[in-house]
């Protein structure tokens, strides 16, 4: 009889995390203002919920949808406290940031391979920078702790994950995993791209080329981007 809440808890909890996602990038990392950030929540959540490839698993599938929508959202608010962390004005905030954070970052490992591989990725991506812009030690090793919490639920205190991979007879090496990847990633930009997103993008990049004009920050060398990816 509870059922009929599964996707009122998956479509809220991937609404909510993407707003508090974007507030944290977009109001308080590029300073865009508040009207800003929820013309853009608002439109991604739109495009994210009624052109989803496949609602029937994303949102009312309880075991799937769980499983997937939900560990994104929760990915969401792990990287949103991990970047508040990194931006905490006194000991006592940086301390309760890093408590969620940390949890939130071990949560994420005992979920599916994706979501927590790509947490993995990112977090070990956010360590790198602080080293790369000489913060503080404390928040070095904030980070780092966050990336090794995930690493570890994810590589040793999962067992699910290396059960499953048992059963897939294909065990291509890293080189040409990424490579399958790499060309399922285009395969599905160019099955998910409609005319409709077109058109937001279109409709939102006035608002993003006015908030670049605003960056303090240079970015010479955009080819790096996919490399790095």
């Amino acid at each position: 009889s509870f059922y009929a809440l599964t996707p009122w808890l998956m479509v809220g909890s991937l609404v909510f995390s993407t707003f508090f996602f974007l507030k944290e990038v977009c109001v308080r990392r590029l300073g865009m203002s508040t009207w800003a950030w929820v013309m853009v929540s608002c439109a991604l959540s739109f495009f994210m919920v009624h052109f989803a490839p496949d609602p029937f698993e994303g949102f009312f599938w309880y075991n799937g949808s769980l499983f997937y929508t939900f560990f994104h959202s929760v990915m969401l608010c792990a990287l949103t406290f991990a970047l508040k962390f990194l931006r905490a004005p006194t000991l006592g905030r940086s301390l309760a940031c890093a408590l969620i954070a940390g949890g939130l970052c071990f949560f994420v490992g005992w979920g599916n391979y994706p979501t927590a591989l790509l947490t993995c990725v990112l977090l070990l991506g956010g360590f790198l920078w602080t080293l790369w812009k000489h913060l503080p030690l404390s928040r070095r090793l904030g980070s780092l702790l966050f990336f090794l919490l995930e690493l570890a639920a994810f590589g040793i205190l999962a067992p699910g994950n290396s059960v499953r991979q048992s059963h897939f007879e294909s065990h291509p090496g890293a080189v040409k995993s990424i490579l399958l990847a790499l060309g399922t990633a285009v395969r599905n930009i160019t099955e998910w791209t409609t005319l409709p997103l077109l058109l937001a993008l279109l409709f939102l990049c006035p608002l993003f080329c006015k908030c670049a004009k605003k960056l303090s920050f240079r970015f010479p060398l955009p080819g790096l981007a996919p490399v790095a990816a």
